[in-house]
């Protein structure tokens, strides 16, 4: 047998391990158990929006929908005067900004979700835009406000 997965390196929560382990009888697909009894179809349908976004493609560049503005725009593109540059400023995500009302998050869910968000952009990019190539990137280092998923095209695009 042979598993192929579209998201490499996709651990189980810990948290839902443990939830499960606490059902009677445990659960044989924790997550799916998870998902089965404690998630909301609304829940899932807003999660796959974020994950799976809509593109506004402008003056050359390619932005989140949710974080564009044509005023942002501007003004970037005044100030840096380069399109790569602008669309990875305006295309950050701060993880822990998505998560603000949650209590008791381990930094390795944080990243895991930033791992998640990073590799569905990249799919949901090369989808939307077959004939251009991008740059999705993950940063977590001690100078970010946590881990941020960004992405900006790739020079001759």
């Amino acid at each position: 047998m042979i598993i192929k997965s579209t998201l490499p390196g996709w651990l189980q929560p810990p948290s839902v391990t443990q939830w499960s382990d606490a059902c009677t009888p445990p659960f044989e697909i924790p997550w799916l158990g998870f998902m089965n009894n404690c998630i909301h179809p609304d829940t899932v349908l807003t999660v796959g929006r974020f994950l799976l976004p809509n593109f506004v493609e402008y003056e050359g560049g390619v932005f989140l929908e949710h974080k564009f503005s044509e005023k942002s725009f501007r003004e970037w593109m005044r100030e840096l005067n380069d399109m790569a540059q602008v669309e990875n400023l305006l295309n950050h995500q701060h993880i822990y900004d998505l998560f603000i009302g949650a209590e008791d998050v381990s930094e390795e869910s944080f990243y895991s979700a930033a791992v998640m968000l990073s590799q569905t952009l990249s799919l949901a990019l090369g989808r939307c835009f077959p004939e251009r190539e991008f740059q999705v990137t993950l940063s977590n280092s001690d100078l970010d406000y946590g881990p941020v998923v960004s992405f900006f095209s790739v020079a001759g695009n």
